[in-house]
C-alpha cells in the first residue's frame, strides 16, 4: 500500500546562483544567520508544507512557481512563530502550536493534529496506528513533519531534527518505508526500524487543508 502527496514534483527548486544545482525541497542551510542555519529544521517543515498548500490548493498566486528567494522569504516568515528554543523544536506539540500562530497570522486554511512517539517503548502507540496517522495526512495531499529525537539503528536519519515526510510505502514484507526531504534530497527511510530502534523517540505533525475537511 503506498500513500504519498500527489505532486511531489512541486518540491525540485533550481538554485538562484547555479542553475545546474538541483534542491528537492527546502533546506534550512538557505537561513541568513548561523544560528537559523544549525537550528531551523523546525520551520522548515513548516514552510514546506505551506509552500505545497501555496501551490496545490486555490490560492492567490497558487499556479505560479516560487523561486529559490521567495522559498527563503517564505522560510524567514515562518521562523517568526516557529521559533526555535536553545534546545530546538523537540515535541510535536511545540511545532504546532507555533504553526497554528502563523495559520492564524497569515489566514491560511491550514489545522494540524499531532502523534507523539515516546521514548519509553510501552507507552508508544502501535505501529499500525503510526502507520494511519501518516496515511491520513499523505491521502489529504499534505506532507506530514517528522521529528526525530534519535535515529536508533535507521541511520539515513538525523538526530534531533525535522523532516518533511511525503511517501508511505507499507510492504508485502511488512516493512514500513518513508520517503523524506532532506539536504536537497529525497531520502527513503525504513520507518519500521526507525520505530522498533529509536531511544528518544519523536513525533509527527500532519497538516490538512481546512477548507477539504470543512467539506468545501
Amino acid at each position: 500500500m503506498i500513500h504519498a502527496i500527489r505532486s511531489p514534483e512541486i518540491f525540485i527548486l533550481r538554485d538562484e546562483a547555479d542553475p545546474a544545482v538541483v534542491w528537492h525541497g527546502f533546506n534550512q542551510t538557505w537561513f541568513h544567520t548561523s544560528w537559523q542555519r544549525r537550528s531551523g529544521c523546525g520551520p522548515t517543515a513548516v514552510a514546506s508544507a505551506v509552500y505545497y498548500l501555496r501551490r496545490t490548493r486555490r490560492l492567490p498566486g497558487a499556479e505560479q512557481p516560487f523561486s529559490q528567494s521567495e522559498c527563503r522569504a517564505l522560510m524567514e516568515d515562518v521562523w517568526k512563530y516557529v521559533t526555535p528554543t536553545l534546545h530546538g523544536i523537540p515535541s510535536a506539540n511545540m511545532l504546532v502550536d507555533g504553526a497554528r500562530a502563523y495559520f492564524r497570522a497569515r489566514s491560511l486554511p491550514v489545522r494540524a493534529d499531532t502523534l507523539d512517539i515516546p521514548a519509553r517503548r510501552q507507552d508508544r502507540p502501535a505501529m499500525s496506528g503510526l502507520l494511519d496517522f501518516l496515511a491520513g495526512g499523505l491521502d489529504g495531499d499534505m506532507p506530514v513533519a517528522f521529528l526525530n529525537l534519535n535515529s536508533g539503528r535507521e541511520k539515513t536519519l538525523d538526530s534531533w531534527h525535522w523532516v518533511p515526510l511525503i511517501r508511505l510505502q507499507d510492504g508485502p514484507d511488512r516493512i514500513a518505508r518513508a520517503d523524506i526531504l532532506d539536504e536537497g534530497l529525497v531520502k527513503t527511510v525504513n520507518l519500521t526500524r526507525w520505530y522498533g530502534t529509536t531511544t528518544l523517540g519523536g513525533g509527527f505533525v500532519r497538516f490538512f487543508d481546512s477548507r477539504l475537511a470543512a467539506g468545501m
